[in-house]
């Protein structure tokens, strides 16, 4: 890419316009809502539910940008919307949802008011179009025109394969560990780069399905659904690489919604019984059992899928997905029960996460999720240690700063988290592929809403001085060697009218 000149951008880049698909999925937001509004019991939150993910999809989808913050803003607002949206289909009460009794028309009234700040803040520390500039869609446009494919599977299998070593040597480095836990991360960079680039150019498009189903499977087969943050991903590179209202662009993205919802219904179906075959019994968040014998119950487990176990699946995952019922009992329990806690839960946060445990070896350690979720939600502590159930980093922010103030502390974790894709996204320095992963991974720290307030925090900052050391040091470095950067093929690429065409 460097000395390789670009074509001045167009009126049609500088506009706030967004992609067609952007502008379809409003419109079925919109008709969605509407039916929603007629068959569910409470028409108003459901109205409230539609209204607010149209809202983080103009904010959040536009045709200069890749729609990778709409990610964690879109996947926590489906934790909250969930609930309210299943009782028109399920034609029961949301107050029947409430495995607590626990008042969740007002958790999810504040739960999605919670996503809206942190889409507001994403926004404004993104900012805008640099006047006179060429769109970051548009310079990762004209460079997947330049990458041949043998560069892009080497590169990409490469970062790939890093992840996977990262990962594995987190496990015996000790306090190092959660640095390379974070820095393996880099993997869903290649998985973004190899998704993007098979689907923009359509081009091995084979290769690109054997990694799918081998991240699919593998990820499975560990303790925790590690298979998500793979298909979240593979989700919104297909989004970014077919903008248009086509046939095979529609066919492409709907694939990639029906994957995540199959495998969420079978994962949720298997889950109770795979985790009791992993640990023997235990309860322990382990794995205790061969990988060989993991993929057979898993392999078994599929081929027995029937209605009834579809159905419950089904069921499982709109229960287990919905994430406000805790964040409820934090509302009815403070501060009725006890006092806001003034700011000390965030002192704590960033006081742990300042010195790492590499640096300080008597480090304390956190308190458990679920001693938090026990401590604010007023439950009693029923759960063995080795459960880890989370009130939400939105339940923490209101335990400290009350309702107003917790929304204020969305906002600014939103406001940090656009303004480091704003670096990122705007640096001139190596590929601008690259870039658009390395944004993809500070954007999945946050992409749940049920995570842990300092464990969002900790990854979020932790990710963020990763992928700088990354752009700014490791990747031009490398970017000498001829073989990593993008080449061109002998031909011309399509001009900016074209590429936005596709």
């Amino acid at each position: 890419m460097q000395g390789q000149k670009i074509a001045p951008p167009s009126r049609t880049e500088h506009s706030k316009s967004r992609p067609p698909l952007a502008n379809a999925t409003i419109f079925g937001v919109a008709l969605m809502t509407f039916w929603g509004m007629l068959t569910s019991p409470v028409p108003l939150l459901v109205l409230f539910c539609g209204l607010c993910l149209v809202t983080i999809i103009l904010l959040l989808w536009t045709s200069n940008e890749p729609p990778i913050l709409l990610l964690p803003a879109m996947f926590q607002w489906s934790e909250v919307a969930i609930l309210p949206l299943s009782t028109s289909w399920l034609g029961v009460p949301l107050a029947e949802l409430a495995q607590y009794g626990t008042d969740l028309n007002k958790s999810a009234s504040y739960g999605l008011l919670g996503v809206l700040a942190l889409s507001i803040g994403m926004k404004v520390g993104m900012g805008g179009q640099t006047s006179g500039s060429v769109s970051f869609s548009e310079r990762i446009r004209q460079e997947a025109e330049k990458w041949p494919q043998a560069q892009v599977l080497f590169i990409c299998g490469t970062i790939i394969v890093a992840g996977y070593v990262l990962a594995a040597a987190s496990v015996v480095a000790g306090p190092l560990r959660e640095p390379l836990n974070q820095a393996s991360n880099i993997k869903y960079l290649g998985l973004f780069f190899l998704t993007y680039w098979c689907l923009y150019r359509q081009r091995a498009i084979g290769i690109l399905l054997l990694v799918i189903v081998f991240e699919v499977i593998f990820g499975m087969t560990g303790f925790f659904a590690e298979f998500k943050n793979s298909i979240l991903t593979f989700f919104i590179a297909a989004v970014f690489a077919r903008p248009k209202v086509t046939p095979i662009n529609i066919i492409s993205v709907g694939a990639a919604a029906c994957l995540i919802l199959s495998i969420g219904i079978f994962w949720s179906s298997v889950k109770p019984d795979y985790r009791s075959f992993v640990n023997k019994g235990t309860g322990a968040q382990i794995v205790d059992v061969p990988i060989d014998q993991r993929v057979d119950f898993l392999a078994n487990a599929a081929l027995s899928m029937d209605n009834d176990k579809i159905a419950d699946g089904f069921q499982r995952l709109i229960t287990r997905h919905g994430y406000i019922e805790y964040l409820g009992l934090v509302m009815e329990n403070i501060p009725r029960s006890m006092p806001h806690q003034n700011g000390s839960i965030t002192a704590s946060v960033f006081g742990h996460i300042t010195v790492p445990r590499v640096l300080w070896k008597d480090k304390p350690v956190l308190m458990n999720d679920t001693e938090v979720m026990s401590k604010y939600s007023g439950l009693p502590m029923t759960w063995n240690s080795d459960t880890s159930i989370s009130i939400g980093y939105l339940g923490e922010l209101y335990a400290d700063f009350g309702y107003y103030g917790g929304l204020i502390g969305a906002a600014v974790i939103g406001f940090a988290v656009g303004f480091v894709y704003r670096n990122i996204s705007r640096s001139k320095q190596g590929s601008a592929l690259m870039n658009a992963g390395l944004c993809l991974m500070i954007a999945l720290p946050i992409a749940y809403f049920g995570t842990a307030y300092v464990k969002l925090v900790g990854s979020f900052v932790l990710t963020a001085a990763i992928v700088f050391l990354l752009q700014r040091i490791l990747f031009p470095m490398l970017i000498r060697y001829p073989f990593l950067k993008a080449q061109p093929q002998g031909h011309q690429p399509r001009s900016p009218q074209k590429l936005r065409r596709i």
